[in-house]
C-alpha cells in the first residue's frame, strides 16, 4: 500500500492528465552545455626526414562526455620555426634539421607534439665520375652531393669512402683520395644504403729526367759506362718503363750503344741528353774525352824481388793505336784485337818480362836456389795512351821511316819528374811496328855517358835529365821474349862498351873479325850451340863453358836447346787472351839462363889481377858505376896506343900524344875515340873502342880520302 502511493506521487510530479485520464511523462531536462575537456592529438612525434616533407597532425577535442567537439576551435603554433612549420589544420613543414615542438591548443588546453627533422639521404650525385692523376702524390676528392628525397643537399651527410685497389688510389680523410699507383680503381661513397661510384685513373706523365748510372764528366776512349734515365712525375715519383732516348752531340766522340751504352772513341767532348718522345729533355751533360788512362798496378809488378841489391823504379807507357775506340788499328799494329784486349795482354807480358829480369839476375839461380836477385823492378806508374805515334827522327838505316817522337811522348808522361825526384831508371813503352814507325829496342840519356844503347845513338833523340834513364821499345803484338830480347842487346851494348875485349870476346865467343864460335856463352841472337841468328829451337848438342864461364875458359858441358827449355822456372800463371801457354817460352827460357851465368851478385869468378864484379851493377845504377870507373873485372888493365899519324893525337885521359910516341893508359874500361871513316854509304865520325890489354897505332891512310884509321897492333 505505501508503495503505490509513493508511484503516484512520482508520478503526479511527472506527467499530467490528458483529460482522458491518460498520463503523459514530462519532458526531458535539457542538456548541460558541452564543454571541452580534452583534446587528443593524431601522433605524439613527428618524424620528417627530408626538407619540405610534410606531415598532418589532426587535433581532436572532447568534451566532458567524450563527445568529440568538431568545431572547437584550435590553434597550433611551432615552437621553433626555423626548423619546422605548422599550418592552422596541423599540417607540419620541415624546414631544417632540427627538434622542435609543434602546440595545439584550444581554449585552455593544449597538446604538444614533438617535431624530429633528420634529413636521411635518398641519393648520391656528382657532376663528374672520373678522375685521372699524372703524378703520384697527387690528392683530389669527387664532389659528391648528398640530397634527401626532396633533393636538398644533406650538409651533415657522413660518407664513407673507399677504393677498390688500393695499390692506386688510397683513402685519405674527408673524402679525399691520393694517387699511389699507376692503375685503375674504382672509387665508393656510401650512406647507410645509398652507394655512388666513380673511376680513378692514374698514369704518371713525364715532368723531368736525369741522367744517372756510370756516366761521369770525363772519359777516356775506349771507356764505357752503363747510363739510366730517371723520369719523374711532377711531384719528383719515379716513372719505370719509359721509352727513352739518349743521344750524343758528337757521335764520332761518344757514341750511344744498345740505347743506354756510353762509349769514348776519341779526343773530344759531347754532350748527353735523354728525351721522351712529346716529353721534357733532361739537363744537358757534358763529357770531355781524353786518350791517356791512369792504370792500376798490380801487386807484383808494384813489389820488386826481395833482397834485391838495386831497386830498378819503372814507368811503363803503353800507346795502343785505335781509330774507333773499340780495336786497335789492325793497319798499323799489324795485329787484331780490342783495346780491352790488348790491354789485358800486355800486363800478363809486363809480368812475365818482370819476372824474366829478375830471375836473370841471380847468377846461375837454375842451380842455386838460394841465389839472390841482383835488381828488383818496381812499377811506379802505368798509362795507356790511345794514340798513334807522331813522327820523330828519321830512322838512319832506313830512310823514309821514323821513331816515334820520343820528346813528345816523355814529356807527356812527365819523364823528368819522374827521372830527377822518384829515380825512374827505365821507361817500358809499349807500342808498335809499322810501314812507318819502328822502336829502337833500347835507347840510353846519360848526362854522364851519352847514350850508349841499341839505338842510333843520337844524342839528342831523348831529353836529358840529370841522371841516366833507358827507354825500351816494346812491341805489344810480340811476346815477352822480344821485350826481354831489347833488354839483352842493352846489357850487351853497356857491357861491351865496359869491357869489349871481356864482354865480347871472352864471354860472348866474338873474335876480332866479328866471327863467333859456338861453345862459349852466346848472345842474344845466338846460344852457344849455333851460329846462326835467332836460332833458338836448335837442338845441336856441344860443349860450351856457359855453365863455367871465366875468362880464357871454363870447365865444359853438354848444352842444347833442352839445356834451358826444361828448366823449371816458376813463370807467372797469368794466360793472355787467347793463349793456351806460354808463347815462346823455349826462347825467352834461352835469355834468363844467359843472364843468369853472366857475373852477378856473389860470383867467385877470377880474372887477371882480380875477379869479376858484378855485372847487373850497370843496370842497377849506371851512374854510380861510371863515376866509380867500374869495370867488368876488379883489376886495372894497361892500354897501349902508338902514334904513327903524322900529327899531335889528344887523348882524353892521356893527355898529347906526339908523332912517333907511344903511351900508356890505366884504365878498367875502354877508351872511345871518334875516327872519320868512309865507306858506300858516305863518310862519318864513328866511334872506336881501344881495348884494355892491347896495343893500337894510329896511321893515316890515303886512298882517295884522308882517313885517320886506328888499327890493332898485330
Amino acid at each position: 500500500m505505501a508503495l503505490l502511493l509513493l508511484a503516484a506521487v512520482v508520478c503526479g510530479a511527472c506527467g499530467g492528465s490528458t483529460g482522458d485520464g491518460i498520463v503523459t511523462p514530462p519532458p526531458p531536462p535539457p542538456p548541460d552545455p558541452s564543454v571541452a575537456s580534452v583534446i587528443a592529438v593524431s601522433q605524439q612525434t613527428v618524424q620528417l626526414s627530408a626538407i619540405g616533407h610534410t606531415a598532418t597532425v589532426t587535433a581532436t577535442v572532447r568534451d566532458q562526455r567524450g563527445r568529440e567537439m568538431p568545431s572547437a576551435d584550435v590553434q597550433w603554433t611551432m615552437q621553433d620555426t626555423a626548423v619546422a612549420t605548422v599550418s592552422s589544420t596541423g599540417v607540419v613543414v620541415a624546414r631544417r634539421n632540427g627538434t622542435t615542438q609543434a602546440r595545439v591548443a584550444s581554449g585552455a588546453l593544449s597538446a604538444v607534439v614533438e617535431v624530429q627533422v633528420r634529413q636521411r639521404v635518398s641519393a648520391l650525385s656528382s657532376a663528374s665520375s672520373s678522375r685521372q692523376f699524372a703524378s703520384l702524390g697527387d690528392t683530389s676528392t669527387f664532389p659528391v652531393l648528398a640530397v634527401d628525397a626532396n633533393r636538398v643537399p644533406v650538409a651533415d651527410a657522413v660518407l664513407q669512402w673507399s677504393s677498390s685497389n688500393e695499390q692506386v688510389v688510397r683513402v685519405l680523410d674527408g673524402g679525399r683520395f691520393v694517387s699511389v699507383g699507376n692503375g685503375t680503381a674504382t672509387v665508393h661513397a656510401q650512406v647507410d644504403a645509398v652507394r655512388w661510384s666513380g673511376e680513378a685513373s692514374v698514369r704518371q706523365l713525364p715532368a723531368t729526367l736525369q741522367l744517372r748510372g756510370q756516366l761521369s764528366d770525363s772519359m777516356v776512349v775506349s771507356d764505357s759506362a752503363l747510363t739510366s734515365v730517371v723520369v719523374r712525375d711532377q711531384n719528383g715519383h719515379a716513372i719505370m718503363d719509359v721509352p727513352v732516348v739518349i743521344t750524343s752531340s758528337n757521335p764520332q766522340v761518344v757514341a750511344i750503344e744498345r740505347s743506354s751504352m756510353i762509349r769514348a772513341l776519341r779526343a773530344g767532348d759531347a754532350t748527353i741528353t735523354a728525351s721522351v718522345p712529346n716529353g721534357p729533355t733532361s739537363p744537358p751533360h757534358r763529357v770531355v774525352v781524353g786518350t791517356r788512362r791512369l792504370e792500376p798496378i798490380p801487386p807484383f809488378l808494384a813489389t820488386p824481388a826481395a833482397n834485391a841489391s838495386w831497386e830498378i823504379p819503372v814507368v811503363i807507357i803503353r800507346y795502343l793505336p785505335t781509330l774507333d775506340g773499340r780495336r786497335v788499328d789492325s793497319v798499323e799494329a799489324s795485329m787484331r784485337g780490342t783495346l780491352d784486349e790488348v790491354r789485358s795482354r800486355i800486363t800478363v807480358l809486363e809480368e812475365r818480362v818482370k819476372f824474366m829480369l829478375e830471375e836473370g839476375s841471380r847468377f846461375r839461380g837454375y842451380r842455386d836456389a838460394t841465389a839472390l836477385p841482383s835488381v828488383g823492378y818496381r812499377v811506379l806508374h802505368i798509362v795507356t795512351v790511345y794514340e798513334h805515334f807522331t813522327r820523330g827522327q828519321e830512322v838512319p838505316w832506313n830512310r823514309g821511316h821514323y821513331f816515334p817522337d820520343y820528346h813528345r811522348i816523355l814529356e807527356a808522361a812527365n819523364a823528368r819528374t819522374w827521372v830527377e825526384q822518384r829515380g825512374v831508371k827505365e821507361f817500358w813503352v809499349w807500342g808498335y811496328h809499322s810501314e812507318k814507325f819502328e822502336q829502337p829496342e833500347s835507347n840510353m840519356s846519360s848526362p854522364v855517358t851519352g847514350d850508349i844503347s841499341n839505338s842510333a845513338r843520337s844524342q839528342d833523340d831523348l831529353p836529358v835529365f840529370n841522371r841516366t834513364y833507358t827507354v825500351y821499345g816494346y812491341n805489344f803484338a810480340r811476346t815477352q821474349a822480344e821485350a826481354v830480347h831489347n833488354h839483352g842487346h842493352q846489357l850487351e851494348a853497356i857491357l861491351g862498351h865496359i869491357d869489349p875485349g871481356i864482354f865480347w870476346t871472352e864471354f860472348v865467343g866474338r873474335s876480332a873479325a866479328n866471327s863467333y864460335t859456338m861453345g862459349r856463352a852466346g848472345w842474344t841472337h845466338m846460344p852457344p850451340n849455333t851460329l846462326t841468328d835467332y836460332d833458338y829451337l836448335n837442338t845441336r848438342r856441344v860443349a860450351s863453358d856457359i855453365a863455367d864461364w871465366r875468362p880464357g875458359g871454363g870447365a865444359t858441358s853438354e848444352v842444347s836447346l833442352e839445356t834451358w827449355a826444361t828448366l823449371p822456372y816458376r813463370w807467372p800463371t797469368a794466360l793472355a787472351p787467347g793463349e793456351r801457354q806460354i808463347a815462346q817460352r823455349d826462347e825467352s827460357q834461352w835469355y834468363i839462363y844467359w843472364m843468369q851465368n853472366m857475373p852477378g851478385r856473389g860470383n867467385q869468378i877470377p880474372a887477371t889481377g882480380g875477379g869479376m864484379t858484378n855485372w847487373w851493377h850497370f843496370t842497377g845504377d849506371w851512374d854510380q858505376a861510371m863515376r866509380s870507373d867500374v869495370g867488368l873485372t876488379t883489376s886495372r888493365s894497361v892500354l897501349t896506343i902508338r902514334n904513327d899519324y903524322h900529327g899531335d893525337i889528344t887523348l882524353s885521359p892521356g893527355g898529347v900524344l906526339r908523332p912517333g910516341q907511344t903511351a900508356t893508359l890505366a884504365t878498367s874500361a875502354p877508351l872511345t875515340v871518334n875516327v872519320w871513316t868512309c865507306g858506300t854509304a858516305g863518310c862519318r865520325w864513328s866511334p872506336f873502342f881501344l881495348q884494355p890489354r892491347q896495343t893500337y897505332k894510329v896511321v893515316l891512310q890515303t886512298g882517295g880520302n884522308n882517313e885517320l884509321v886506328i888499327v890493332s897492333t898485330p
